[in-house]
């Protein structure tokens, strides 16, 4: 290995111009991709939903929803949702109603005129109210066609309901919401997050490099330095986002590991190369001995670093596979940049790299000595050298101590999973209120709902339609259409009824509604029904306490306000006598069915039936995520006990299933992934150091600072904040703090491992090699720790989650676990 370093040395000390150059190339041939990366819309992607792999049920089903071929709209739900906040039911109040049926047809005719045949339809889905006082809100939901990138228009349609709202003199509080805007959303507090944080940490991290060499040179070349790197991996970014989705999180990662690890890179070799300076070495012998040393440490360290993230590109879910890519070939630049052009610039410019500082030796007895510089640099020495004493002295108390602290916080962290619940970890934005609106007046499930898909046999003949003409309440003809079930479709119908019941009941949902209680999560679930068929099987239910009639009028009720307008209407021409049973059934029937769009047209000889669900909670929290889990189980069942006889396929899909199968993914994907890393871990330090124990204590001390950073993230956000831990962080920050915490401990034992190499004995070597790196790796782990801390500055609690936990770990493994825990095993 110093044989490699050596001939490294003799290639920069030969050619440190040209060394430059080509860095300066290769920088003027990336950024143009770099910036295409940071300002073109459609590189970085903002819906996590959109990044699960092909082959999962739920991704399936969902490219079957928006296949206008099947499904006419193409729509796979109300998306997006305008919630208007209104005082009172709006059928109550004569005024409201006209001011809100004014706003509706004024925003139809904007978004007509805008759109042409792209805006499909906008649907008053009705008034909603939990409050005694009679307040709530009114939804009204609008369809674009798949042609129209909704994410996109999200602006321009909020800019559309303002106008609306002065023109009809509307004067009710309004919301944009839905998955489309929950996306728009994200993508502009994550911009906005870029502009506040990306600043911020080169500030960060250009004062603490100054005060370190008291150097406004040294400072600034490092963070320089990897801005060559970083133009590098937005380039990959940008090439990479051509073949798979990047997902917006990732470029704000990769600019701070590469901040913080890859300056620190750059800072070993610079502190070497003084070092050596000050020893009495001259400028040339310095250089190589700070490219042979530094730079085994630091290439072991970024191998190390590279593992954990390179590891996570095993994953199956692109969102993590992706990051894994970007950040590993983020560290690969970065390692790269330090290795060559940062002593290239030395080479160049020699000590002139400190400027203005002159002298590379301070005099004991002069002024900088004697200012506060002075006596931050004698605590430090004294400092180091107590620890160094300290940890070898008390060893056994220390590791005590620290495997104290690890099981408490080990339990914490291990009886904590996280949770499903994407919404909450959204920055606070006009969307993510807009839903916990529906959720306290509605049914949060109207924002996300769930759906089966039932592939039928497209050969088969389903329904006939028939149209009866009656006269209404206003002696008008009108024709009612209906859908009437072949012999086929009865059976089919039939199915499709008890699965839904099965599914509706579940949780008791359907039976305490009937029965006026409360409990269950499902609101209703409603699928391709023969109406006749569902009153009776709802009347068994009830034990025949409740007439169908009444059954009927209860189960309208639940769907939006169009729906039950419609079989309220029904109702009302049979019992004046206009429609026989037999009539409002078949009516009812083409309602939910066409109406609602639970059957499909037939397309290349598939056909299917769709079931809406909605869930009461958010559609994301832990409790819908364990009801689409039961739906899953009710659905596995059906298909087992027979259903598999007359439907080829069953699918369970919607943006909550595509959550649960891309979290069932990762699971099972990390665990391999986690092992490997360790194993990966073990075999790099075993290679470098020839040694069984250090490989088996590095990792030790390091999966230990993994578990109290896992435990207080726990405590500080989810028992503390209030703010839930999402289920893909823990998996996550294990990899992350693994090869960014290894870092500091590989840079110590290298340094360790030299001093033994030159002839001192081991405890003379550990106490050397903290006194001399001590300085350098607390001032390069406060570096990486204030990087990552930075996104704590960030709007939404996932970054701020991410920032805390990488900041800690890192912290901590600078500051307790390589001062005193590391030399303590030693």
């Amino acid at each position: 290995m110093a044989n490699l370093y050596s001939k490294l040395a003799d290639l920069i000390e030969k050619h440190p111009k040209k060394v430059i150059l080509t860095w300066v190339v290769v920088l003027l041939l990336a950024l143009p991709l770099g910036v295409m990366t940071m300002t073109q819309p459609g590189v970085l992607q903002y819906d996590m939903t959109s990044m699960v792999g092909d082959d999962s049920e739920s991704v399936q089903g969902m490219y079957i929803l928006a296949d206008t071929n099947y499904f006419d709209s193409g729509s796979t739900g109300m998306d997006p949702i305008i919630v208007v906040e209104v005082p009172t039911n709006p059928a109550n109040d004569v005024a409201l109603k006209n001011s809100l049926t004014s706003f509706i047809d004024t925003l139809k005719g904007q978004l007509s005129d805008e759109y042409k045949s792209g805006f499909v339809s906008i649907m008053d889905a009705g008034f909603y109210s939990k409050n005694a006082s009679g307040s709530g809100i009114e939804m009204i939901a609008l369809t674009f066609t798949t042609d129209v990138n909704v994410n996109k228009q999200i602006t321009t349609i909020r800019e559309y309901v303002n106008e609306a709202k002065d023109v009809s003199g509307m004067d009710c509080t309004t919301y944009v919401t839905g998955s489309s805007a929950i996306n728009f959303d994200t993508e502009d507090g994550a911009m906005t997050d870029v502009k506040r944080i990306d600043p911020f940490s080169i500030l960060l991290v250009l004062i603490l490099i100054g005060l370190f060499f008291r150097s406004f040179v040294s400072a600034a070349t490092p963070p320089c330095v990897i801005g060559f790197a970083y133009a590098m991996t937005l380039a990959v970014i940008y090439g990479l986002s051509q073949l798979m989705g990047i997902y917006y999180m990732t470029s704000t990662l990769v600019l701070i590991a590469m901040l913080g690890a890859g300056c620190d890179y750059c800072i070993f070799i610079l502190s070497r190369y003084r070092e050596e300076r000050v020893a009495g070495k001259d400028h040339s012998e310095a250089l190589r001995e700070a490219i042979i040393w530094a730079g085994e440490s630091i290439t072991t360290s970024g191998i190390s670093v590279i593992i954990g993230f390179g590891a996570m590109s095993l994953c199956s879910f692109a969102m993590v596979r992706t990051m894994g890519i970007v950040l590993a070939a983020g560290i690969v630049f970065a390692l790269l940049a330090a290795l060559t052009l940062i002593p290239a610039i030395i080479a160049v410019v020699g000590d002139k790299i400190f400027y203005p500082n002159k002298a590379l030796k301070l005099d004991p007895n002069g002024k900088t000595m004697n200012s506060w510089y002075g006596a931050i640099v004698r605590f430090g020495h004294r400092y180091f050298r107590s620890s160094a004493e300290h940890a070898t002295k008390y060893a056994v108390p220390i590791v005590i101590a620290a495997i104290l602290i690890t099981l408490p916080l080990g339990y914490v962290a291990l009886n904590n999973t996280g949770s499903y619940d994407m919404i909450s970890t959204m920055p606070e934005s006009e969307a993510k209120t807009g839903v916990e609106v529906i959720t306290e007046n509605a049914y949060g499930g109207l924002v996300m709902p769930t759906y089966v898909l039932l592939e039928v046999d497209g050969d088969e003949e389903l329904y006939d339609l028939e149209y009866t003409v009656v006269l209404n309440n206003s002696n008008m003809m009108a024709s009612i259409p209906q859908l009437i079930w072949t012999t086929d479709g009865e059976k089919y119908s039939e199915l499709s009824v008890l699965l839904m019941l099965d599914i509706w009941n579940s949780d008791k949902s359907l039976e305490n509604m009937f029965l006026g209680r409360e409990g269950g999560n499902i609101a209703y679930a409603i699928g391709a029904i023969d109406s006749k068929l569902l009153m009776d099987k709802l009347s068994e239910l009830t034990g025949g306490t409740v007439s169908p009639d009444e059954i009927l009028m209860m189960f309208g009720s639940q769907f939006p306000e169009e729906v039950s307008k419609s079989i309220n209407k029904l109702m009302g021409l049979k019992e004046q006598g206009e429609i026989d049973d037999t009539t409002l059934f078949n009516a009812v029937n083409y309602i939910f069915n066409i109406g609602l769009g639970t059957v499909s047209n037939v397309y290349d000889d598939e056909q299917y039936m769709k079931m809406n669900i909605v869930v009461k909670d958010e559609p994301m929290s832990d409790t819908s995520m364990d009801t689409v889990q039961t739906i899953r189980d009710v659905v596995e069942r059906f298909m087992e006990n027979g259903g598999d006889e007359y439907f080829d396929e069953a699918y369970v899909t919607g943006t909550v299933a595509v959550i649960d199968d891309m979290s069932e993914s990762i699971n099972k994907d990390f665990k391999f992934i986690e092992v490997l890393v360790v194993i990966l871990i073990a075999l790099l330090l075993f290679f470098v150091m020839k040694s069984y124990f250090t490989p088996i204590r590095s990792l030790v001390t390091i999966i230990m600072s993994v578990i109290w950073t896992l435990g207080l993230t726990f405590i500080v956000f989810q028992n503390i904040m209030g703010v839930p831990v999402t289920f893909i962080m823990p998996i996550i920050l294990f990899v992350i703090c693994l090869g960014l915490g290894m870092d500091y401990d590989i840079l110590l034992t290298t340094r360790i491992r030299e001093n033994v190499t030159k002839g001192m004995s081991n405890d003379k070597a550990i106490k050397e090699a903290i006194v001399k790196s001590g300085s350098i790796i607390t001032i390069c782990g406060i570096i990486m720790a204030s990087a990552f801390g930075t996104m704590m500055l960030s709007t939404s609690p996932m970054l701020q989650e991410v920032g805390f936990a990488v900041c800690f770990a890192i912290a901590v493994v600078a500051l307790v676990i390589r001062t005193f825990v590391v030399p303590a095993l030693m």
